[in-house]
This record gives C-alpha cells, sequence and structure tokens, in this order.
C-alpha cells in the first residue's frame, strides 16, 4: 500500500533536546524547504500500481524516501551506511521526518523500493526539484549525472603470447594490401595467426594445471610464440624493402 506521508514526526523527546539540536543546518534546511513540497511526490503516486495504492503491505512514506536518497546522493553512502547514519543522527533524522522514537527502516527495505520504483521515476522526481529549484530559488542546473548500466564481461589481460598474436596478424593483413599494390612478386608475410592461436590455448590450458612444471611449460610456449611472431617480421621487412625498391 502506497503513504506518502509519515505523519507528525514531533514528539515528547524534541522538547528535552537543545535548541542547537532542533535546528538544521544551513545546507540541510534549505534542502528541507525545497522538499517539502507535496508536488514532488506526484511522480510516485502516477506511476504507482493503481491495485497496490490502497492494497497490501504499507511502504515507507515516500517523504521519507525522498530525502534519505537526497542524503544517499549528496554523501555517496552505501544503503546499509546511509540508514545507519540517519539512525545515529539527530539532524538526518530530522531532516528525513522520522521521530526519535521510531525505528529507522532497515536498508532491504529502501533497496527494494528503489528497484520498485525504477529509474524513470527516479529521473522524473529529479527534474521535478531541479524545476521547483530553478522556480523558487533561481537556480541554474551546470551539471547532469549520469547512471551507467555496467555489465559484467571477461577482462582480456595482455600477454606476451597475445600479443604476438595480434601482432601476426596485423602484419600478415596490412601485408595483402601492400602486395595488391606493388603486385605478389615483391614477396609476402604468412598469416601464422592459426599456430600462435595453438600455443595461446595450450598457455591456458597449462596454467590451469596444478602442477610444478607449468611454469617452465608456459615459457616454452611463449618462446614459440615469439619465434613465429619474429618470422613474421623478417618476412614483412623483406616486403618493405622489395615495395620501396619498384
Amino acid at each position: 500500500m502506497l503513504r506518502l506521508s509519515g505523519g507528525q514526526v514531533e514528539s515528547l523527546w524534541d522538547e528535552v533536546l537543545p535548541v542547537e539540536v532542533k535546528e538544521l543546518p544551513r545546507d540541510l534546511a534549505a534542502l528541507d524547504v525545497l522538499l517539502a513540497d507535496p508536488a514532488l511526490l506526484e511522480p510516485i503516486a502516477a506511476h504507482w500500481r493503481s491495485e497496490a495504492v490502497s492494497q497490501g503491505r504499507p511502504t515507507i512514506a515516500m517523504e521519507v524516501y525522498v530525502r534519505l536518497m537526497v542524503i544517499k546522493a549528496r554523501t555517496g553512502w552505501g544503503y546499509e551506511t546511509l540508514m545507519r547514519e540517519v539512525s545515529d543522527s539527530l539532524h538526518l533524522r530530522r531532516f528525513c521526518l522520522i521521530a526519535l522514537g521510531e525505528r529507522v527502516a532497515h536498508e532491504s527495505t529502501v533497496r527494494k523500493l528503489t528497484r520498485r520504483l525504477g529509474g524513470a521515476v527516479v529521473d522524473e522526481l529529479t527534474r521535478c526539484v531541479i524545476a521547483k529549484a530553478q522556480r523558487e530559488t533561481r537556480f541554474r542546473a551546470r551539471a547532469v549525472r549520469i547512471d551507467s548500466t555496467v555489465l559484467e564481461a571477461d577482462v582480456r589481460y595482455p600477454s606476451d603470447a597475445a600479443l604476438s598474436l595480434d601482432g601476426a596478424r596485423t602484419l600478415a593483413r596490412e601485408a595483402r594490401r601492400l602486395s595488391a599494390l606493388v603486385g605478389r612478386d615483391a614477396g609476402r608475410v604468412q598469416d601464422r595467426s592459426r599456430a600462435l592461436g595453438r600455443r595461446l590455448r595450450a598457455i591456458s590450458r597449462t596454467i590451469g594445471r596444478r602442477t610444478g612444471e607449468r611454469k617452465a611449460q608456459v615459457l616454452a610456449l611463449t618462446e614459440q610464440a615469439g619465434e613465429l611472431l619474429s618470422r613474421s617480421v623478417r618476412e614483412a621487412r623483406r616486403l618493405a624493402r622489395a615495395a620501396h625498391a619498384l
């Protein structure tokens, strides 16, 4: 069930607090005024499923959620750190509209709520806040925050054998282009990428073995890869000299 407001924040405990604790710092006080507009919660209400507005388990107050996300964006904290710091800070509790005697929501609750709302709602909330700041405080937006999705991928670490394969393949490709211009009589560079590929795969299999001989085997295979690349380099130099002489 969607819950936009959390109700009364002040309690009897606030009466015994010093005035300095009750007053928010200047930056949080400015944000508090900016976020007090109920219209900022309209994107959440508009995107919430109609059948879940008045049914199911109540959510945390959306006004609390928005303020939590503001603190998270300002500090760069993770969800667990965010909820721990808000729970321990009187100023952050007051800014997030969480009463002193109220239990702070678990970090998994806020995380799941963020996932449920989705990026489109968060973007719309951001636009609403910026538009309100421009109207009321003459704020000028000069930066854009971009959230990119990171996909898991294999990392290809450069090794001597892999670089030899790339070099031999490049030399063979460029030699074919040069031979097409000056004629095949000037020479050629043999494409040794298949032979180097076999050495590279053999190195990968050798590294996975749990034997004491694998280091020597890898060094031997790497030496073979270097020798194959050296042959391609010598052939490429001969071809370059022949082409230069024409």
